[in-house]
């Protein structure tokens, strides 16, 4: 079992016990990675060390492999043309976050027919001890990214290596996890292009220091000074209301 396969069964996990309606119902690509299973509050579940480990799983499940979603044809043939690049950018699947996806019937039906694993088993276990490699196309990915030393030309460069625990302050609770990760406080434009400090980081929900100029986030890497469309991916000001580029409501 590799990064992929725990990603579609928490999916599956989080869909049935909190938005039941899914398992039927098709949903937007946004509503699946800032509501039902977003990196911060299932990473440990996941057992993915990285944001970047997370993104790859992302990708590759909304391209369809292993059949466990249905989608949009183009978006995934796309998803799957970025994977098999040189230096694939895993933030591709953000310019699509208003098309829709679905849970595959065969890949429930086959999920409901293995065996349950031990409540006593952990993640990071099931990576060391995992019966299955990962398929073709994650290989050669995880190998570029590892060997170009950036994952994405753009924002993904910007992350750290690996994202530390959050401090207790940093815990989500159980209504912040139905919510996009844009909703979070967030931090205003300062001077020098430099963000006040705000409460929290509105991608991964770390308390940020107080009394401090910050631009990227300390515990994930990402950049608070900028925010991104949900649905073109453009990078727009904090603070805009429209994209400037497709002129959907952005907050």
């Amino acid at each position: 079992m590799d990064d992929l396969d725990r990603l579609f069964r928490r999916v599956v996990h989080n869909v049935r016990g909190a938005y039941p309606e899914l398992v039927t119902q098709s949903f937007e690509v946004s509503q699946l990675y800032q509501q039902v299973v977003p990196y911060r509050l299932n990473r440990r579940e996941l057992g993915v060390e990285t944001v970047e480990d997370y993104e790859l799983a992302l990708m590759q499940l909304l391209s369809g492999a292993r059949g466990y979603l249905t989608g949009d044809a183009d978006m995934q043939r796309a998803l799957q043309d970025e994977l098999e690049s040189l230096n694939p950018d895993l933030s591709t699947y953000r310019g699509y976050a208003t098309s829709r996806v679905a849970l595959a019937a065969d890949a429930l039906r086959a999920l409901d027919q293995q065996p349950v694993a031990h409540a006593g088993a952990t993640a990071g276990s099931a990576r060391s001890a995992g019966s299955a490699e990962p398929s073709a196309v994650a290989s050669r990915a995880t190998e570029r990214i590892r060997t170009s030393g950036s994952t994405t030309p753009s924002s993904s460069s910007k992350r750290g290596a690996a994202a530390p625990h959050q401090p207790p302050s940093a815990a989500m609770s159980p209504k912040s996890a139905a919510t996009p990760a844009s909703s979070s406080s967030t931090a205003g434009e300062g001077e020098g292009g430099h963000a006040h400090a705000a409460s929290t980081c509105r991608f991964c929900g770390g308390s940020l220091p107080n009394g401090k100029s910050i631009v990227f986030c300390p515990y994930c890497g990402h950049d608070l000074t900028v925010q991104h469309c949900p649905a073109c991916n453009t990078e727009l000001e904090i603070g805009w209301r429209f994209c400037i580029t497709c002129g959907r409501q952005v907050s």
